[in-house]
């Protein structure tokens, strides 16, 4: 695929997700497509050649994303949303904003263990979290882009990101504990 075509492609498939208000894809040059998120200062990811890279500012560097490549577009979006983060303490709930609920279900998506399963249509306002025969948890997001819990009777459950609890390990005390909403999977609003 050319560099042109790499690019129209992006762009198509993040407006599909509607984040292309978040994400910008330019070509610094012709043969090099760039990606960046609004918000993230940390990092820029580039594809050149058909090969991923993370470029760092900070260190001025750039590394390539290991097995990532754009022909398996889904895998390369959930990448994005991992590598171009907002604000240097992202990894704290605290710190973690998203666009809407499709971007929270790419990040699981990537980070949580292969156990569990993220679903959700395009217009679902939860990231759907399942341990397939056991329970599920729901992940809203609040006006700022700021993750929550849903418990089963629709009550928000903050994640105390200020304690540096960190979202994924959140959810995985929640999923592995049954603690403030966790449900199983029995219950027939899944």
């Amino acid at each position: 695929m050319k560099p042109n075509e790499t690019a129209d492609r992006i762009r198509r498939e993040l407006a599909a997700l509607r984040l292309d208000s978040a994400y910008t894809v330019s070509m610094p040059d012709d043969w090099t497509v760039s990606v960046n998120r609004k918000g993230c200062t940390d990092s820029t990811v580039l594809i050149r050649g058909g090969r991923v890279y993370e470029y760092m500012w900070l260190m001025r560097c750039e590394s390539v994303a290991g097995n990532v490549t754009v022909e398996d577009m889904p895998g390369f979006l959930r990448y994005l949303t991992v590598i171009l983060r907002p604000g240097p303490y992202a990894a704290c709930a605290g710190g973690l904003r998203f666009v809407n609920p499709a971007e929270l279900r790419l990040f699981l998506q990537y980070t949580l263990p292969d156990k569990y399963e993220v679903a959700g249509g395009p217009d679902d306002p939860y990231a759907t979290i399942t341990e397939p025969g056991v329970g599920f948890l729901r992940i809203a997001l609040n006006d700022n882009g700021r993750p929550y819990k849903v418990k089963p009777d629709g009550r928000h459950v903050g994640i105390q990101g200020d304690q540096g609890v960190d979202l994924l390990e959140a959810v995985r005390r929640t999923m592995r504990n049954h603690t403030a909403g966790w449900q199983p999977v029995t219950d027939s609003r899944l």
